[in-house]
């Protein structure tokens, strides 16, 4: 290595940087950075509907039909897998239409009970007497009312939901 060569390289290494090469700098910094996102972004970007299903009614839980990962997210508690995909599913329907509605007229189910709605916008096969208690999802009404218990939404309990027991 001849002097000049040298004398340069030391000149180059020992000088205090400008302004704009600090900001030249922060600007490579940043997009290097950027870039190392830019995949992730990408992938959240090729799935939107995983998002957009995972809005919750006014109730805090999912309808039945929308995607979930887990049975506590949906308001009837329970999240099947069928075709590959994960979706909140309905229980205790016992025949009874999407549109039946206890609630507004007396509708019986296919073997006993009347047909109900419930948070989740799913059909239910109640037993009558259900109890005002203001619940939110299905699971909130199994402790007192039994396994297989159902949320519905009935306008003549003032607090709110009512907990009806699963038909037999």
């Amino acid at each position: 290595m001849d002097q000049n060569r040298f004398a340069t390289l030391t000149r180059t290494v020992t000088r205090v940087p400008s302004r704009r090469d600090l900001v030249r700098g922060l600007a490579a910094t940043g997009l290097g950075l950027g870039t190392l996102r830019l995949p992730r972004l990408v992938q959240a970007s090729t799935h939107p509907m995983e998002e957009a299903t995972a809005l919750t009614n006014p109730y805090g839980c999912l309808n039945v039909g929308a995607r979930c990962k887990r049975a506590r997210q949906c308001c009837s508690g329970v999240c099947t897998r069928r075709n590959g995909k994960k979706k909140c599913r309905a229980h205790h329907r016992g025949g009874c239409a999407a549109t039946s509605d206890s609630c507004q007229e007396p509708v019986t189910c296919e073997t006993s009970g009347y047909c109900f709605r419930t948070t989740g916008n799913a059909s239910f096969c109640g037993e009558p007497g259900g109890t005002c208690s203001g619940c939110a999802t299905d699971s909130d009404c199994e402790p007192t009312h039994g396994p297989g218990a159902a949320c519905v939404v009935c306008a003549e309990c003032p607090p709110g939901p009512t907990c009806f027991a699963a038909a037999l």
